[in-house]
């Protein structure tokens, strides 16, 4: 393949002497041979197997990974991030049950807070740092935040 590309009149960088990734010209057939050997079938009933399920599949565990639009598009090589997300990019139900149960745990966490700290004097008896008439965390008959 690269002895091909390289001897077009327009090519300007020399073929690489001992490649790192053979790619070859036609994927489809390739993976259509593979699957033959590996006994998969093309048809399944969650769809059909074919290089482009393979890349959509790749792009979206790149998402699901954690990586930013920017990232996710460049190693999609995609010119918009509206291609990487809008085209390839898919929802899965069992990733929104897990973020919404993530979001229900953050809404569900309860802080307990002490009302007043006691504090010693040195060669004193223990007093409280908060005023005894202050000590609740609103004043009567205002709702809402705030108090001390």
């Amino acid at each position: 393949m690269y002895g091909r590309h390289k001897a077009r009149k327009d090519s300007t960088h020399p073929a690489p002497m001992n490649p790192l990734l053979y790619v070859p010209s036609n994927t489809s057939r390739v993976l259509d041979e593979a699957l033959d050997l590996a006994g998969i079938p093309k048809n399944a009933p969650g769809g059909k197997l074919d290089f482009h399920a393979c890349r959509l599949a790749y792009i979206n565990f790149v998402i699901e990974s954690g990586a930013t639009v920017r990232e996710a598009q460049a190693l999609a090589r995609h010119s918009t991030p509206e291609m990487t997300m809008n085209v390839y990019g898919r929802v899965r139900a069992e990733r929104l049950s897990t973020t919404v149960e993530g979001i229900a745990q953050e809404l569900r966490a309860v802080q307990k807070r002490a009302i007043y700290v006691p504090r010693k004097a040195v060669g004193a008896e223990p007093q409280s740092a908060t005023p005894f008439n202050n000590r609740k965390l609103h004043p009567d008959g205002i709702g809402g935040g705030g108090g001390n």
